[in-house]
């Protein structure tokens, strides 16, 4: 077959608190709230207790909504190993914990010492039975019988861990070691924000974009009241201000652009890329104004975060190498407060404490960068600086800042030589990012190029969200199809392909080629399902177009007709396929060389009936 495609105790604490709440309705909840809210966070809060009942007790509902106001994500849980197994299948959030005084020593032990928990509260009526066990935990931020000092430290962890969600890439430059498929992973992984910044420099953004992504905030945030009201107010409101005041106010966006950027989902990076866009542009803007008349001296500023120890040990490995973030980047000229920064992180057991040292040229930095203390929030600390997303350094020297071993500083550089080595390393990957095109099909084209259907699934998944206009639709249903199909996921590349001849009959006269083609994958997954009167049905549908539209000569004609051959093959028709096998050859030897291994194959099939016949 030839393939076508295109390019508690807590009863006691909730029994004497729901008698001072009343039910609170949030805004606009059953306001465009879909089946499914995705995570656009990097701090989800989970809460198990197996006398929860959001649905009949007021305390638990009025609870959540004040611990919403600082984490939108909560999921709650009654039973326990629902609860764990949830907990274990989350990887790319923080997640803080709150758990009943009867099920913490059950919990704890099996979850404290995974990466992605973060902090760990206990809600009970009585404290005694587990004050003195608690001590041992370090992530157990103590034991409460209210909501409101767990709100004053959920506020705290969110804050560092948003501050610490930043994705790192790594290039080392002694690559030996290194085979050729990871070494072409870590490339992929380098030159993506920057393929994106570009794609996103092509774009022109209109008023749909803005207006889809303010119904896309409404329909996360449907029961969040603080955040509704933010929303109201960036919609009424965002061209008053700038995209870093934005940025820096608290409220949704920031931690949007640093969940999407952090983990490059391009489903939610193409719902805000207007933002994103904005924001860079702004800051690319201050650079020229602040720096056109630079002297060309060295400065050096500074950035305090915690990295686990797998990304402190890949650090390591790269040093002399090359490091990228894919966040926007703050920084600032104080170092103590930078060192602050890393020296809070020390206190979680799995985090190690960083401060990075960045020495550069302002004029010869490939990212743009900005001093924001009188263009973000009036309470920005002095002189911070704001780098743009995909900002690139070579790391130099790693030493430990005092005897611990859980904090040190790693110095950054980027000189022109270093700009130069960098080139060299990534220039031939970057020639597959399709350069010349633009628009998000070329994030989608290189992914494909480079095998990350995923990510190229994702890129195609927000077009689609996007779009309104049916031709468009149509060719992204079809590449999603064509992904499918190459994933062996059939049935799904059936529904879409099926969704992309849906469109085409729509749009197309009985006679396009686009339909026939459509057939032509249609018949081609069911052929591969096994299901070959499917099949033959489709390859008979597309022949048919094919032989009313082209030439008799035309190789497409011998591909259907080598179709319809094997379906009948496939079917034990041999018959019925030895005049469609015969004019498959027949036309290959007109349109192809002798050497196509089309032709080859064809014959080979036409072989293959001679023998069962």
């Amino acid at each position: 077959m030839i393939k076508q495609k295109s390019t508690s105790s807590m009863s006691s604490v909730i029994n004497k608190e729901k008698s001072k709440h009343k039910s609170k309705s949030s805004k606009g909840t059953n306001k465009h709230q879909p089946t499914s809210i995705p995570v656009v966070e990097n701090v989800r809060l989970v809460w198990l207790d197996q006398n929860l009942d959001e649905n009949q007790n007021n305390f638990c509902r009025s609870a959540i909504t004040e611990f919403r106001h600082v984490i939108n994500s909560i999921k709650t849980f009654t039973e326990y190993d629902e609860c764990l197994n949830f907990l274990k299948k989350i990887e790319n959030e923080k997640v803080c914990v709150i758990v009943s005084g009867p099920l913490c020593q059950r919990l704890v032990p099996e979850i404290h010492d995974r990466l992605h928990i973060d902090s760990i509260y206990i809600y009970c009526d009585d404290r005694k039975p587990y004050k003195k066990w608690a001590q041992d935990w370090k992530k157990i931020k103590g034991i409460f019988s209210n909501t409101v000092p767990i709100c004053e430290y959920l506020k705290q962890s969110v804050q560092k861990c948003e501050h610490n969600a930043i994705s790192m890439n790594y290039m080392p430059t002694n690559n030996t070691k290194i085979s050729e498929n990871t070494m072409e992973q870590m490339i992929y992984s380098f030159i993506c924000p920057q393929v994106l910044k570009e794609i996103l420099s092509t774009i022109q953004f209109d008023e749909q974009h803005f207006t889809k992504f303010i119904k896309y905030c409404e329909e996360i945030y449907h029961e969040n009241e603080q955040e509704l009201d933010n929303i109201k107010r960036f919609k009424q409101t965002y061209r008053e201000k700038t995209p870093i005041w934005w940025y820096t106010d608290n409220c949704f966006l920031k931690s949007m652009v640093n969940r999407a950027l952090k983990t490059m989902d391009m489903k939610l990076i193409i719902q805000m890329d207007f933002f994103i866009s904005d924001l860079h542009r702004q800051i690319e803007q201050l650079y020229v104004e602040q720096f056109r008349n630079h002297s060309g001296e060295l400065m050096k500023v500074y950035r305090g975060q915690g990295v686990c120890k797998t990304d402190f040990e890949q650090i390591k490995h790269t040093q002399n190498g090359f490091i990228s973030f894919n966040n926007f980047l703050f920084a600032t000229k104080d170092s103590n407060i930078a060192l602050n920064f890393a020296r809070h992180v020390v206190e979680t057991p799995d985090q190690i404490g960083i401060l990075f040292a960045i020495t550069f040229d302002p004029l010869k930095l490939t990212t743009p960068f900005a001093l924001i203390n009188k263009i973000g929030q009036d309470e920005q600390p002095a002189n911070e600086y704001l780098f743009s997303m995909s900002s690139v350094f070579r790391v130099r020297d790693i030493k430990p800042i005092g005897e611990t071993n859980r904090l040190w500083q790693v110095h950054l550089t980027m000189s022109p030589t270093d700009n130069q080595q960098l080139h060299t390393l990534t220039e031939p990957i970057y020639e597959e990012t399709c350069p010349k095109s633009i628009g998000w099909g070329r994030f989608s084209m290189f992914s494909i190029g480079m095998n990350q259907l995923e990510k190229a699934q994702q890129v195609y998944k927000g077009m689609l969200e996007q779009t309104s206009d049916d031709y468009a639709k149509s060719g992204i249903y079809h590449q999603l199809g064509w992904i499918k199909d190459y994933q062996g996921k059939y049935e799904d590349a059936i529904l879409y392909y099926k969704k992309t001849l849906e469109i085409s009959q729509k749009i197309n006269p009985t006679d396009h080629l686009d339909l026939a083609m459509s057939y032509n994958n249609i018949g081609l997954a069911y052929y591969n399902m096994g299901n070959y009167p499917e099949a033959l049905s489709a390859h008979e549908k597309a022949l048919e177009i094919r032989q009313k539209t082209l030439s008799p000569n035309h190789p497409d004609l011998a591909m259907s007709n080598n179709n319809i051959g094997m379906a009948y093959i496939n079917m034990q028709k041999y018959s019925n396929a030895t005049p469609f096998c015969k004019r498959a050859i027949d036309i290959a030897k007109r349109s192809l060389s002798p050497t196509n291994p089309y032709l080859k194959q064809y014959q080979s099939n036409f072989d293959l009936i001679k023998m069962k016949s």
